[in-house]
């Protein structure tokens, strides 16, 4: 147990003597406090278990012996005859039983008794029960069980003597006498004494015991006369009482987790058994303290001795491992060489053959040893500083920089983390460690799990960007983009030992690229897509379209005179408006339509599942009604119109950009047609938009190459005639296509912005005339509506008047009714400041517009032009009469100056002389004429 000491050569075995000190106490210690309590507590009960036993019993047995000596005497009387009960009547006599009765009995039941009382009561039958009588008939003698006696009206036990002739039964001598008497007297007996017992009958009947009431037992008795034991008793109790019943010897038996120990003895006088019975477990409780005591008291013993010999040895041992240990605490302070001057001692304690001489020639050994490595220990303890210094550097590098480094096992679970990847993940370190890198990759990510593990065991290293969840949940937690790389450290052998992923968070950059994207197909004002994002989803589903499972219509659309709501409201109004319109039409969709916002004040929708036209005019109407709402902007309430063009995949073509085109050229074709309406694309109308891009690239040419003129229509005062003016009007000459009629090229350059490039030729082209001619008359020029809408007309205006120096009085802008109308307060203002510039008005066409008068008499004109269709079907229409004689009229009260427009006959023009409408131009006069002869013409009288 402990270290043998060796003191002077002497080996001292403290140990060993100390453990048989230690044995020999324990056995003392045993053999007092327990052993001896033990054998004293058996033999007091042995005693007390004899003392019970012998003085129950014997009460007992004077308790039933009278019975057995009155039954005795009567048998010593009988006489064996056949006529049993007549010839042995008188046996009876002189025979007494206090409290019970004698009785004589024939083989079949009759009964005559000490008791003249009791034999009436019993009607002649036999008291005993018949399987008590029957068992007494098979002996010579014996006892009954307990039974219940009618007369007597307790439980009684009988005794019988049976008397044969040969195998014959002739008679039976009995008595009985009450139990319920003794049975009290033994049940006080074991309330008043520490020793427990119960009564059996040799017959296997329980006649007391404490645990069990006797009315319990006696009814048990008599309902389960077959399994009487079973049927109360606890298994262990009836095992003993049927099987053990002899009372002999001490015996045992079971009961409900416990052993009961039984010593029996039979009663004299009688067919009982007293057994004493006590519990293991209360014997034992008694002891349990001493036990206690005693393992307490072997402790004590066993540290008391530990300590003892603890002290002693350390003693001794501290002075020979002193002397050991000073060559290690010099060798500990560098002193490696001052080792060799304990090599004697170490030598002269070799012959001393104790425990220590294996130490000191070890450490003899290992001072040789030491020495010869201490060279190369030093030289790769300066290699580690050199190491651990560049190891230290670049973890210091790792820290500042914005990876993150984590080592993984080759399964990929977090074996090392620094503070900035438990950041990254959300977590505690040693919540960390031992998790799956995979476990923290976002779910919408799962698929690349499978992908990153393959390549890294085909190629051992994988890379790319992945999407992280902190602490592992998804619902709640922030979602991080990281640039990850995973690469392997392996062994000697090339095999891969750990892994090391680096991180670097991305997060920032994706949002920048979100945002980007945002901007890219996200329209800023009004949060719809833009034209790039629906061009991509228009050529998406015209490839599913192509393959026959898709039809869709596509909705192109502006909103009608945007204009004039930004130049009233301003841009602030305008953006208000788009906005207000995009989030009404949005209201109206669904979740697979697409609505874009293309540009300016234009739309588009792709609906899909349409089968016909009447489907896409459902949709047309609705888009018609919200532009017809008013629309609040800043107080102010706005009506507009909205211009719509429709084309559909069934019938169109299978390309994304010329299904826009198709639908662009049905807007423009339903804005033709009056606006605030639609119109479907045709075949039909994309050869006349063919033949408009055609003609608006040869008019660009034209522009460009001067293959474009001014002719002069003379306008004559009829009353001289006198020439009062030329009316310029654009002829087009091509190289290409010949001449080209105004009626044909003027509308298509008005929707388009050639007609700002064709006006400003115009323009520039009569301020020259006016120039070379010395007529001195006014020359008009037509304006197109979006010139007049330009903002650029008056400066224009102005520019040629100055470049020509030209009076401004001889040159006169002609507008139509329809274009003042779109804006009425905005026509005037500009009106005004064109009249400021000394330039003379007037309203072109007048009579096939809208104007009213109430604008009319504001508008600073001097001239109203009547249009040639009120004039051709003069004198001869009484209509066309009227209304040219009104307009006359009205000019003349409001102080205008009239003239009529395509006057061809003589009657024409006398009608309207006779009105008072003198100025006249029209084929009656003259055709439009060249420069040339413009310059130099002169009115003639056509007859």
């Amino acid at each position: 147990m402990i270290t043998l000491v060796q003191l002077n050569g002497i080996s001292v075995r403290i140990s060993t003597w100390v453990s048989v000190l230690m044995f020999v106490l324990v056995l003392v210690i045993y053999q007092l406090m327990i052993v001896k309590p033990v054998e004293s507590h058996l033999k007091q009960a042995k005693l007390l278990r004899t003392s019970v036993l012998s003085e129950q019993s014997r009460n007992i047995s004077d308790f039933f012996k009278p019975l057995q000596n009155a039954v005795q005497t009567t048998a010593n009387k009988v006489v064996l005859s056949s006529e049993f009960l007549m010839d042995n009547n008188k046996a009876l006599d002189g025979i007494e039983l206090p409290g019970g009765v004698v009785f004589l009995a024939d083989d079949k039941g009759n009964v005559v008794s000490s008791s003249e009382q009791w034999t009436l009561s019993h009607n002649g039958h036999f008291f005993i029960k018949r399987n008590s009588f029957q068992m007494l008939l098979n002996r010579q003698s014996g006892w009954t069980q307990v039974f219940y006696d009618a007369h007597l009206q307790q439980y009684v036990l009988g005794y019988g003597v049976v008397f044969r002739e040969g195998n014959n039964v002739l008679g039976v001598v009995g008595g009985m006498i009450p139990t319920d008497e003794v049975i009290a007297s033994v049940s006080t007996n074991v309330n008043e004494s520490e020793v427990r017992y119960f009564i059996y009958s040799s017959l296997g009947k329980v006649i007391y015991h404490p645990d069990y009431s006797l009315k319990l037992l006696r009814q048990a008795e008599s309902y389960n006369a077959g399994n009487y034991v079973r049927s109360v008793l606890s298994n262990g109790l009836a095992e003993y009482i049927e099987k053990r019943n002899s009372g002999k010897n001490i015996e045992q038996y079971s009961e409900r987790a416990d052993t009961i120990f039984v010593d029996a003895m039979p009663i004299e006088h009688s067919n009982w058994i007293m057994a004493v019975y006590q519990s293991k477990n209360r014997i034992l409780d008694q002891y349990r303290y001493d036990q206690l005591v005693y393992w307490l008291t072997c402790a004590g013993f066993i540290f008391v001795t530990f300590i003892f010999s603890y002290l002693i040895s350390k003693r001794q041992i501290e002075k020979r491992t002193q002397r050991l240990i000073e060559p290690f605490s010099r060798w500990g302070n560098g002193s490696i060489d001052v080792l060799e001057k304990d090599m004697e001692w170490l030598n002269k304690n070799k012959s001393q053959q104790d425990e220590f001489s294996p130490l000191s020639q070890e450490i003899k050994r290992f001072v040789t040893v030491e020495r010869r490595y201490m060279h190369r220990l030093r030289e790769e303890n300066n290699d580690l500083k050199d190491k651990v210094e560049q190891n230290r550097a670049l973890a210091q590098a790792i820290s500042y920089s914005d990876n993150i480094v984590i080592l993984l096992t080759p399964d990929l679970n977090i074996t090392i983390i620094d503070n900035k990847g438990q950041r990254l993940l959300g977590s505690s370190k040693s919540s960390l460690i031992g998790q799956s890198i995979l476990s923290f990759i976002h779910p919408h990510m799962e698929f690349i799990k499978e992908q990153l593990s393959n390549q890294l065991r085909r190629k051992g290293a994988w890379q790319g960007e992945l999407i992280l969840i902190q602490n592992g949940h998804t619902q709640t937690d922030q979602e991080v983009w990281v640039n990850c790389s995973i690469t392997p450290m392996r062994s000697q052998d090339g095999k891969t030992e750990k892994y090391v992923a680096t991180f670097q968070d991305i997060s920032s950059v994706k949002d920048n690229q979100s945002r980007i994207e945002r901007l890219a197909y996200i329209d800023e004002l009004t949060g719809l897509n833009n034209r790039a994002f629906f061009l991509a989803q228009l050529e998406k589903l015209v490839e599913i379209s192509k393959r026959g499972r898709y039809d869709f219509a596509l909705f192109y659309f502006d909103i009608d005179d945007f204009k004039k709501v930004n130049d009233f409201l301003g841009h602030e109004g305008g953006d208000m408006l788009l906005k207000l319109f995009s989030d009404k039409v949005s209201a109206t969709l669904r979740n697979e339509d697409v609505f874009a916002r293309m540009g300016g004040d234009e739309f588009a929708i792709v609906t899909g599942g349409v089968k016909s036209q009447q489907d896409v005019i459902a949709k047309i109407n609705c888009l018609l009604d919200i532009a017809k709402e008013p629309f609040e902007l800043n107080e102010h309430y706005v009506q507009v119109g909205v211009s719509i063009g429709v084309t559909m995949s069934s019938s169109d073509q299978y390309d994304a950009e010329l299904l826009l085109q198709h639908a662009d050229m049905a807007m423009y074709e339903a804005k033709s047609q009056g606006k605030n309406t639609y119109h479907f694309y045709s075949q039909e109308l994309n050869t006349i938009a063919k033949a408009r891009i055609e003609i608006e690239q040869d008019l660009l040419h034209a522009i460009e190459h001067d293959e474009l003129e001014l002719y002069f229509q003379p306008k004559v005062d009829s009353r001289g005639p006198l020439l009062v003016g030329f009316e310029a009007l654009l002829r087009w000459t091509s190289k290409k296509r010949g001449f080209v009629s105004p009626a044909e090229f003027i509308p298509i350059a008005e929707q388009s912005n050639l007609i700002l490039k064709v006006g400003d030729w115009v323009l520039e082209k009569a301020a020259q005339f006016v120039h070379e001619s010395k007529q001195n008359v006014v020359v008009s020029v037509n304006l197109s509506a979006k010139q007049f809408e330009s903002g650029h007309l008056v400066m224009n205006l102005n520019n040629v008047i100055t470049k020509y120096g030209i009076d401004p009085t001889l040159l006169e802008v002609e507008i139509t009714e329809s274009s003042l109308m779109r804006d009425v307060e905005g026509a005037i203002k500009q009106l005004e400041d064109i009249k400021t510039l000394g330039i003379n008005i007037s309203i072109d066409d007048f009579g096939t517009g809208y104007s009213s008068l109430s604008y009319l008499k504001r508008l600073p004109v001097s001239t109203l032009k009547i249009d040639r269709s009120f004039i051709k079907d003069t004198p001869s229409d009484k209509s066309d009469v009227e209304i040219t004689s009104a307009i006359i009229a009205m000019a003349t009260q409001l102080g205008l100056e009239v003239i009529a427009e395509g006057a061809e006959t003589k009657d024409q023009v006398e009608f309207l002389a006779s009105q008072n409408c003198f100025f006249i131009q029209g084929y009656f006069y003259s055709k439009p004429l060249p420069k040339n002869d413009a310059i130099v013409w002169t009115p003639e009288i056509n007859g």
